[in-house]
């Protein structure tokens, strides 16, 4: 069975309207999808209140001491948190999960991204529910880190093989906002849809499942 990857970009997440929006399509789709998602605005508004500068590298937040890697993980929980409870409430069946949670995803020594155990995580998708996974990865050092979405994406969906489809999200213009993930979707030759988030229920139904 197709395992879809649904990536809200930082555009998306800062959609006031987001969640709303989410669970009216999610409730139009045959099965659940894994969502995922990044550090969005909070991490940033959280290093801000600081006094810290956020600064971004391949799409990822900057820590250059221990308390901005604390307020960037701190802000990707909240982010994942809010999506959830937002879901929750409009009776969407959905679980925060961090990538870092029960080896799912870690950085090897050697800078690799490594998917460890997922059969657990199939184990909800078959349940009906919805898996909100964050791009929080353990470090080598045991650290909890961001890691780009577009590594995330990559190696959750290679953990899949050929039974995983990514869906990214494209504006009115049919742009999508990451371009690093796009290009490493295209580059690793996975298969992907692209398109606006209403119109991904009728996409599901006859382009990509």
């Amino acid at each position: 069975m197709p395992v879809g990857l649904l990536y809200l970009d930082e555009g998306h997440l800062e959609d006031l309207l987001l969640v709303q929006r989410l669970a009216q399509v999610l409730k139009q789709l045959p099965a659940p999808l894994v969502l995922v998602h990044g550090s969005g605005g909070r991490a940033e508004q959280l290093l801000e209140a600081e006094g810290y500068v956020p600064e971004r590298r391949a799409g990822v937040l900057v820590a250059h001491t221990d308390r901005e890697r604390m307020l960037i993980e701190r802000g990707i929980r909240e982010t994942n948190q809010r999506l959830v409870a937002g879901l929750n409430e409009l009776l969407i069946p959905a679980v925060g999960i961090q990538g870092s949670d029960r080896g799912l995803l870690r950085r090897e020594r050697t800078g690799t991204l490594q998917v460890g155990h997922i059969a657990w995580l199939a184990r909800l998708l078959h349940q009906g529910v919805w898996p909100v996974v964050s791009t929080l990865v353990q470090a080598a050092t045991q650290q909890v880190v961001e890691a780009p979405a577009a590594e995330v994406l990559r190696a959750l969906a290679s953990a899949w093989a050929s039974d995983a489809v990514v869906l990214l999200l494209t504006d009115r213009q049919g742009q999508v906002a990451d371009a690093a993930v796009a290009t490493a979707c295209q580059q690793q030759h996975l298969r992907t849809w692209r398109g606006q988030l209403e119109k991904l229920p009728e996409a599901l139904k006859q382009e990509v499942f």
